[in-house]
């Protein structure tokens, strides 16, 4: 099934909550294809795509090369299909530490993206503590929430999700989960 939409992405920066650096555009043609290998736990154990409505708690991602690029400016836009799913003992660049569910109202009406925005990034910094332990503001980590657009709205899209990533934009080599 391909589903036509787009997911978008804000990097939170900063001790001030509303601190959007960069913005990344999600296309999503390929939004429930998952063809990394998982184990009986759920974890990816081969690399491979995954969708972007597919990501799960815990997956260890590659971000588009530009999205941590310091050239880019508030409002800039990466579009991409997938993010590549790598194992979590492998360099990647991010993880999902929290999968958030904005309505179980399939009819909900799409509530607009700084509404979404400003929803699941309460939601990511108060989370963030509960998966790594430690407070976001003492990590070394920025947040990047995805959110439905309208377009994937329309399509029943309903999940948000946050990733966490370096701040220096240096990889990481284990999970961050405590």
């Amino acid at each position: 099934m391909r589903i036509l939409g787009r997911l978008l992405i804000a990097l939170i920066v900063g001790a001030v909550f509303f601190g959007v650096r960069h913005l990344i555009n999600l296309a999503q043609t390929d939004s429930a294809i998952d063809n990394t290998e998982r184990n009986d736990t759920g974890e990816v154990v081969t690399e491979g795509d995954i969708g972007v409505l597919v990501l799960k708690l815990g997956d260890c991602v590659m971000l588009p090369s530009n999205a941590l690029s310091d050239t880019m400016a508030p409002g800039d836009t990466v579009e991409v299909e997938t993010l590549r799913g790598v194992p979590c003992n492998e360099l990647h660049d991010g993880e999902i530490f929290y999968v958030h569910k904005f309505f179980s109202d399939e009819n909900a009406e799409y509530p607009g993206n700084e509404v979404l925005l400003e929803t699941i990034g309460f939601f990511c910094e108060d989370r963030y503590e509960d998966y790594t332990g430690v407070a976001w503001l003492d990590s070394q980590h920025d947040i990047f929430p995805l959110t439905p657009t309208a377009e994937s709205w329309g399509y029943g899209d309903r999940e948000g999700q946050c990733i966490a990533a370096n701040e220096s934009g240096e990889q990481l080599s284990a999970s961050i989960r405590q």
